[in-house]
């Protein structure tokens, strides 16, 4: 069962993802690591093979027949197809090399049956189901195998010209590249976001799914197995605080960015709004310059009627820690993207949830500045208290019914990892 159909329940309002699911992303990374390695040579190989034969079918094509060099073109290319998904088991280079596979196979049974233009109409279904269903954020099934039905289902429909007729085989490759891209994007959830988003007046800015890492043989991160532990470690422990949290919010793990290769650690939505929440794992002393010893609420009445004592600065072991931020204030501003803000201030709210480091406050923010020149604040808080922190910020003044529509809207825009 899909994530997304776990995640709406019968009166279509999403709930909280489990706590097992943090952390996804850093459990991948060193599965990941190897796969790169495997997928760098088996790409090496590749290009040779489909440079030789690739070489072998344009000469056989000019110098005996066109046909037959199609089908040598056709034969390297699911060769290097079959090796790549062998190593990788998914990626854009298996998309791309099954789509042009299948499109020559549809032109050689095209001009075998003699289909004319019908063969461009056939090929261009192909392209479509790959975008399609390559680019769609909800599927019911695993994407690069979801992708090759559709893309395969043209040439096989092509195929049946010779019983059924030319414009029969046309119009059965269409409708069926049509039906297997339909049955593997998951609609429901797709029609739920449009319709929350409609209802309460959240705007939304989809954009591209489209990722370097779909490729299949993008480097992965560089951590050795201790730092990875200890980010796992974080993840989850942030996870459980955040498991404490009332039924009125939604809690979310490991999200993708689109169009991007990052990842948020969790999304929370609830009476505040959308916040990102980053789990830091640190060692050492993590030091707050500021209003030390106020509450949250008192620095919120500080803040909010221009009382705020100076900067607001950490330093971590005695150096500057805004460089812990930086990452997270980067998702929060894809999701200020995302969700249609202004683009001329960061709007999510971003919150650190540090484990491992000894702090001398339980919370505090941090002045760090935006890629595009804009200061915002981070909070930094202690793992331990993220919960009673998220409480203790103030609502948006906005209905429950709002904010069930709004995170039905996050957890579309955001697939899972």
């Amino acid at each position: 069962m899909s994530i997304s159909r776990r995640a709406l329940d019968r009166t279509g309002s999403t709930k909280s993802d489990p706590v097992e699911s943090a952390a996804r992303s850093l459990r991948g990374i060193e599965r990941e690591q190897q796969r790169y390695r495997r997928n760098r040579s088996a790409i090496r190989v590749s290009a040779i093979v489909l440079g030789v034969c690739g070489a072998a079918a344009v000469i056989t094509g000019f110098v005996a027949d066109a046909e037959v060099g199609a089908w040598i073109l056709t034969v390297a290319v699911l060769g290097a197809a079959g090796l790549n998904y062998a190593v990788s088991l998914y990626g854009a280079a298996v998309m791309v090399a099954s789509m042009v596979a299948a499109a020559g196979t549809t032109v050689a049974v095209g001009v075998h049956f003699g289909i004319g233009v019908g063969q461009l109409v056939a090929v261009g279904a192909i392209a479509m189901a790959t975008w399609i269903v390559g680019t769609s954020r909800r599927l019911r099934f695993p994407r690069t195998p979801s992708v090759v039905a559709a893309q395969w289902c043209v040439p096989v429909c092509v195929a049946l010209a010779g019983v059924l007729g030319h414009a029969a085989a046309i119009s059965l490759a269409l409708v069926g590249t049509g039906a297997a891209a339909a049955l593997s994007i998951d609609v429901g959830t797709v029609i739920a976001a449009r319709r929350a988003s409609k209802r309460s007046g959240i705007p939304m800015n989809p954009g591209s799914n489209l990722a370097r890492n779909l490729i299949g043989f993008v480097e992965p991160p560089s951590m050795d197995a201790h730092n990875l532990q200890a980010g796992i470690s974080a993840e989850q422990q942030t996870a459980a605080e955040l498991a404490r949290l009332g039924p009125e919010w939604t809690v979310l793990h490991s999200r993708s960015l689109p169009g991007t290769n990052a990842d948020v650690d969790h999304v929370v939505i609830g009476p505040p709004g959308v916040l990102v929440v980053d789990s830091k794992h640190r060692n050492g002393v993590l030091t707050y310059s500021g209003d030390v010893g106020h509450t949250p609420e008192r620095r919120q009445i500080d803040e909010l009627f221009g009382a705020a004592t100076g900067e607001h600065s950490w330093t971590l072991n005695g150096r500057d820690a805004t460089f812990i931020a930086e990452s997270s204030v980067f998702e929060a501003a894809c999701i200020d993207d995302l969700l249609a803000m202004p683009p001329d201030r960061l709007v999510t709210p971003t919150v650190l949830a540090v484990h491992g480091a000894t702090m001398n406050s339980a919370s505090g923010p941090m002045d760090v500045a935006t890629e595009d020149g804009f200061q915002t604040q981070v909070q930094i808080v202690a793992g331990p208290h993220i919960a009673s922190y998220l409480r203790s910020l103030p609502t948006l003044g906005r209905p429950a019914e709002f904010i069930a529509d709004l995170a039905v809207v996050v957890d579309y825009l955001l697939p899972p990892k």
